[in-house]
């Protein structure tokens, strides 16, 4: 209704159609990620796999799928007809059940999901909002590559951050059973692990970019400096998405933790992109996310540490890991002709 007026007034800066497409996308796509979520909660490990599996899949090869048989139309519809596909799979069950929610119980459960929305809603504008600083600082296809270089590292993380999701909840039902120092040195064990096997990623990555960017993606080869500089992030991007879930199954106000937390590390990154932006275009804007991601690691370090979920020496330890995790494709890069 409100697309429909607003393209009727022609102030909508898309096509209607386009618009629509996005929207059904968008909203199926919240049909299939809800009862991903459930699944998750339940420790349904091999439905939680299917589901998680099954979006991921459409969210990056549908998408590329779509890109390439009709652009962006052909994008939006493709990934609305993969997520209307796996929502009816995932729904498939309710469909067929005799049990049926109560008002009482639905508002409860809505009071007790907004806030924990709210503060996931609140890291993903934190992580994106470089992209706004950019895109009102550079032309159309100097920010297209930014966005390009970003879009891939993000997808990386979000790959790698999904497997979170059964890692967690192990280690709040230990927390629940008093095993504080046990959790901290598995998070502190864990983590290092994830931050070494990242670099190693981000190494290889920076490495072999050129290659696979040109067999890939051929078109965006001028986006290669930007995919590189922005791959040195991934290491401590990749840490922030493990240890969110953690923190808000830790903490006893989730929404008011996530708004200090997350704004402050909005910030941060606003800032620094600005600053990098100012001094070196393009290249220097992404350089953002890597003096900012091991920032917004430390806070939730931090914050982990004043609930006794992490001791402080654990949590030192773990933030020098993840500096030398994040030093190591820095290192790679500047001895990389022509990066930096």
């Amino acid at each position: 209704m409100i697309l429909s007026l607003l393209a009727i007034a022609d102030v909508l800066p898309f096509k209607w159609a386009l618009g629509m497409t996005a929207l059904t996308a968008g909203v199926l796509g919240m049909l299939v990620y809800g009862p991903t979520s459930i699944e998750r909660a339940l420790s349904h490990r091999r439905k939680f796999a299917i589901l998680y599996a099954g979006g991921l899949t459409v969210l990056s090869l549908g998408r590329l799928a779509g890109v390439l048989a009709g652009g962006v139309m052909g994008c939006f519809a493709v990934m609305g007809a993969g997520y209307f596909a796996i929502a009816v799979y995932s729904h498939w069950g309710m469909l067929h059940s005799r049990e049926r929610a109560d008002a009482i119980s639905a508002r409860a459960s809505f009071r007790e999901s907004v806030p924990l929305f709210l503060t996931t809603y609140a890291y993903t504008l934190t992580i994106t909002s470089n992209r706004w600083v950019v895109a009102s600082r550079a032309d159309a296809d100097s920010f297209g590559h930014f966005a390009f270089g970003t879009s891939v590292t993000t997808l990386l993380v979000g790959v790698v951050g999904g497997m979170a999701q059964l890692w967690y909840p192990f280690l709040a039902r230990q927390l629940a059973l008093g095993e504080t120092i046990f959790v901290s040195r598995r998070i502190l064990r864990d983590m290092s692990a994830l931050a070494i096997a990242a670099a190693i990623t981000a190494v290889i990555g920076v490495w072999l970019s050129p290659w696979l960017i040109s067999l890939i993606y051929p078109k965006f080869g001028s986006s290669l400096g930007v995919i590189r500089i922005i791959l040195a992030s991934f290491p401590a991007a990749t840490l922030t998405a493990w240890l969110l879930p953690l923190a808000l199954a830790t903490g006893a106000r989730p929404w008011l933790d996530g708004v200090l937390l997350y704004f402050a590390a909005l910030v941060l990154l606003v800032a620094t992109t600005e600053a990098g932006f100012q001094m070196g275009g393009i290249p220097g804007a992404s350089w953002g996310l890597i003096v900012s991601m091991p920032s917004v690691v430390g806070l939730q370090l931090w914050r982990l540490h004043s609930r006794h979920v992490m001791r402080w020496r654990d949590a030192v330890t773990l933030f020098g890991v993840v500096m030398l995790a994040t030093a190591a494709p820095v290192l790679v890069l500047f001895s990389v002709e022509g990066i930096v």
